[in-house]
């Protein structure tokens, strides 16, 4: 406190946000979906072993921030695609809510990436295997391709970047 009566709080320590740091979050999501642990369990267990929560404190650990594990899933599956000499998909169906849609699987022996999709294309995996935003280049080899095909030189020009007359 400071002398004309204020409170300062100090500020959380790295990697906490809200009440609650990484290592609990993992251990609600772990007991959760790798323990098949309902949230009253899992809110009691936590309990018996002296951490003050509530069930819907343990309900925003497991749902909230959805895209901090997006983020991770794609660095794992760029990583994954750019050490791997070789790597296979599969997208089986699978109904989810009510609704068909498809599970797409990338990966080997030293990694294991999913992502889902509401169709099945062989454009849809070479979308999820490009780990990213879209990003095209165009070389020589594609411009004297496109001549060859008797592309319009203004057509090339335009895709080639080059400035309009």
């Amino acid at each position: 406190m400071t002398p004309d009566g204020r409170t300062i709080l100090a500020p959380l320590p790295a990697g906490i946000d809200g009440h609650f740091g990484p290592a609990l979050r993992r251990f609600v999501l772990m007991h959760y979906h790798q323990g098949q642990s309902p949230l009253p369990r899992l809110t009691a267990l936590l309990q018996s072993l002296g951490v003050s929560i509530s069930k819907r404190q343990v309900q925003r650990l497991r749902t909230d921030k959805p895209d901090d594990f997006v983020s991770a899933a794609q660095e794992v599956l760029r990583a994954g695609l750019e050490t791997s000499p070789s790597v296979a998909a599969d997208d089986p169906g699978a109904r989810h809510a009510g609704k068909n849609g498809f599970c797409t699987q990338i990966g080997n022996d030293w990694f294991t990436w999913f992502g889902t999709r509401s169709s099945k294309s062989r454009l849809n995996v070479l979308d999820l295997r490009r780990a990213g935003p879209i990003a095209y280049g165009l070389n020589d080899a594609a411009s004297s391709s496109m001549r060859q095909h008797s592309l319009p030189a203004s057509l090339i020009g335009r895709l080639m970047g080059e400035p309009q007359s």
